[in-house]
């Protein structure tokens, strides 16, 4: 067997036993979404004509207002107990505003008008992709307001659930139809867990609200917080957990080498280091492509030229300006001749998506030839804005 391939081979076998290694020692964690919608919210109205408005917001769903430490346990809400704030200012519950997804409001200018339970929505963005395994709801749990508990009347009572793999779309799949035990509002209340059979995959999970404890077919139906459990399922490589090997994983490993902590989170070969054999693995074998690959579209090709001679920052003269998109190829926080030579050494241009068949290649002769020609082009422009 070739060095080169012998090479490559082991390297693609040190990569597939870290991520089995990584899957194995995966465990359930809490997962708190990055953002969430709603067909419709009851907004910051003021109820109790004293001045002060309630902020009803979906947002409230995964801030943590409302929650109450149990037994000691700050790093972990799943088994922390919600209030019964009578407002309800800590939660969410439907209303007559629009919060980010079409439908779900009666739009009659009354914020007092309950809207149709059936039209609601919630949709959460976790944030990455994860394998999930359980969802945590703390129910409707407002106390006595004008002389009655409105946790029997607004609680969700039946629901069902959807998750999508990506983070925009509307392409959801069905997980089941779940049901909630009504709260009374009288105290402080844990989360109902739901069991996920399936343990779907899922970056976005969206609640399809049936009906409400009251039976009505409009209702203020509302919840107080949600938490998911889960695996995380991003590739190696994602350190911002969004699912995808973006540029922003690699600057921000690139970061790492420079700062040379050595953090273990980024030690992609396993060799209790931080450095430019990490920043390799990354491009070549975990995004499988090319050192200049500016666009990281799987090419390193004329594209590619254009895409960081637009960003204009081809030696600038400032000092650590530039990133991956930009034309730092090698790491250094610059883009200059280091760059092409690094990329073009790394023999990838214009040979088309990176695999694990023998590819034609640019004789080196051309590769410098063409190296020589952008470095002088450069210059020379360089040179006529001088004068």
């Amino acid at each position: 067997m070739p060095k080169k391939n012998l090479h490559t081979s082991i390297s693609h076998f040190a990569i597939t036993l870290l991520v089995l290694v990584t899957s194995i020692a995966s465990h359930a964690e809490e997962i708190t979404p990055v953002g969430v919608r709603a067909t419709s919210e009851f907004g910051a109205i003021d109820v109790f004509g004293d001045g002060n408005e309630s902020s009803v917001f979906a947002t409230n769903l995964i801030d943590g207002s409302g929650l109450e430490d149990f037994e000691g346990t700050p790093d972990n809400s799943l088994d922390d107990y919600h209030d019964n704030d009578s407002g309800s200012t800590n939660a969410w519950h439907s209303g007559d505003i629009d919060a980010g997804i079409p439908g779900g409001t009666d739009d009659d200018g009354d914020p007092f008008t309950p809207p149709l339970v059936n039209e609601q929505v919630l949709e959460f963005d976790l944030g990455g992709l994860f394998t999930l395994s359980r969802v945590h709801i703390w129910q409707q749990n407002q106390s006595n307001i004008f002389g009655e508990s409105f946790s029997f009347t607004r609680g969700v009572e039946d629901f069902q659930i959807l998750v999508s793999s990506s983070s925009e779309g509307d392409n959801f799949s069905h997980v089941g139809g779940f049901n909630l035990d009504f709260e009374e509002g009288l105290e402080s209340v844990p989360a109902q867990t739901l069991e996920l059979a399936t343990e779907p995959d899922a970056r976005r999970v969206r609640f399809q609200i049936e009906t409400a404890y009251s039976g009505l077919a409009t209702e203020f139906v509302g919840l107080s917080e949600v938490r998911f459990e889960g695996v995380s399922n991003s590739p190696p490589g994602d350190f911002n957990d969004d699912g995808e090997l973006t540029a922003v994983d690699l600057n921000t490993l690139t970061n790492e080498v420079r700062q040379m902590t050595n953090a273990i989170e980024f030690d992609l070969n396993a060799d209790s280091l931080v450095n430019q054999s990490d920043r390799s693995v990354w491009v070549e074998d975990l995004k499988s492509t090319y050192f200049g690959d500016a666009n990281l579209d799987g090419e390193f090709n004329s594209t590619d030229f254009v895409t960081v001679f637009i960003a204009g920052e081809y030696e600038d003269g400032v000092d650590g300006n530039s990133v991956w998109e930009t034309g730092d190829w090698n790491g250094d926080g610059d883009f200059n001749t280091t760059d092409f030579v690094l990329a073009f050494q790394s023999g990838g241009y214009e040979v088309g998506p990176r695999n694990d068949a023998a590819q034609m290649i640019p004789e080196p002769s051309s590769s410098f030839l063409i190296l020589l020609g952008i470095w002088s082009l450069l210059h020379g422009n360089r040179r006529g804005q001088r004068v």
